[in-house]
């Protein structure tokens, strides 16, 4: 009896409706290749393991890893992996919020892997993925039509991969130190792979969306995913600095000064961005009490990004009404100009130091 040619591994962790979602999109669209399907539970509650078990003997799961804690996302990934099938030659990492759209689309990504040897990962195209589908569509001499993960590289929409490819890079990084969860395994491994002078692709006739907004999931999921992708972007998105690939531009720091202002005074607000070319970008700021209200206060500046690094500073006047007390520099990065500015500076995507307001009969100092 031969086994499975891929074997697909899904991240759980206290979401059980997306993945039940996930793996039903699964069953329904036709993979076009023998596959097996491997779901790695990262140490959620005992509710979310009885569902996975129930799905399990639905038959939507081959194989459960259920782990005693959250260990992060690399090494539940890799958990998924070395429970894999010995016989499948291909291995493909799914976000548990994503559905696949097109039929046999296994087949399409392992055909475009095996008529390009310089490939080194194939993915769906993510249609709901803003970042993705401003990316340029390329055609390949094998006539196959993709988009460049330079520029915007994301995973969790099905990439796929030789086994011996995960092998040789001795699979995905785990060593990020404390506190970091959200690991940004999909990039790093990304740039092992260009290290190789491998490519990676989405295909454009693989189609998959995203099933989940942040914004509709429960508040303490909220919470947890912006302040990882406050860790991430603040200690350990450092690989666009090294100048081996284009990446999205980041905020790496922002600085205010002075840090002791009275009401309708202004503060400089100094931001270091990380890129990898130069962008057209809009950068903002905004001043958040404690719990998270944002000031009626904003700058904006349209700049150009520089590689590897560039500074840019804002000044920011704080309103005559704003109350005394301790308060937080929001500042964001985004591409469209025209974007809702109250929306964008409401995102966590990067914080200053604190600074404090004084009352307006004291003395700064």
């Amino acid at each position: 009896m031969s086994g499975p040619l891929i074997s697909i591994v899904i991240l759980s962790w206290n979401r059980p409706r997306s993945t039940r979602s996930t793996l039903r999109a699964l069953a329904n669209v036709p993979a076009g290749v023998p596959r097996e399907v491997i779901v790695v539970d990262n140490g959620s509650g005992v509710q979310t393991g009885d569902e996975l078990m129930a799905l399990q003997r639905q038959g939507l799961i081959d194989r459960l890893v259920l782990l005693p804690e959250n260990r992060g996302t690399s090494p539940g990934y890799n958990a998924g992996f070395r429970a894999a099938d010995p016989r499948s030659s291909f291995y493909t990492k799914l976000d548990n919020d994503v559905e696949l759209l097109t039929p046999d689309w296994l087949k399409e990504l392992i055909g475009l892997l095996d008529a390009n040897p310089s490939v080194g990962i194939a993915s769906t195209e993510i249609v709901n993925h803003v970042g993705i589908q401003e990316l340029p569509v390329i055609r390949l001499e094998t006539g196959h039509q993709v988009r460049d993960w330079i520029g915007c590289p994301a995973g969790g929409g099905g990439m796929t991969f030789r086994r011996s490819l995960y092998e040789d890079i001795g699979g995905f990084r785990e060593n990020y130190g404390e506190g970091l969860l959200l690991m940004p395994d999909d990039l790093e491994f990304f740039f092992r792979v260009r290290e190789r002078n491998l490519k990676a692709y989405y295909a454009h006739a693989v189609h998959s969306r995203t099933i989940d907004r942040l914004e509709e999931t429960p508040a303490s999921y909220r919470a947890f995913k912006k302040r990882q992708y406050f860790l991430l972007r603040t200690r350990y998105f450092d690989v666009a600095r090294r100048g081996d690939g284009v990446f999205e531009p980041h905020l790496v720091s922002v600085e205010a000064y002075p840090t002791l202002i009275h009401p309708g005074q202004s503060i400089s607000v100094r931001c270091s961005i990380a890129a990898g070319d130069q962008r057209s970008m809009t950068l903002g700021c905004t001043v958040a009490s404690a719990t998270n209200s944002i000031a009626d206060c904003s700058a904006i500046a349209d700049l150009q990004t520089a590689a590897p690094l560039s500074v840019h500073e804002l000044s920011l006047r704080i309103p005559p009404t704003l109350p005394p007390g301790p308060y937080l520099v929001k500042a964001a990065l985004w591409r469209d100009s025209a974007a809702d500015i109250s929306e964008r500076l409401a995102d966590l995507v990067q914080l200053s130091e604190p600074i404090e307001v004084a009352a307006r009969d004291s003395a700064p100092g």
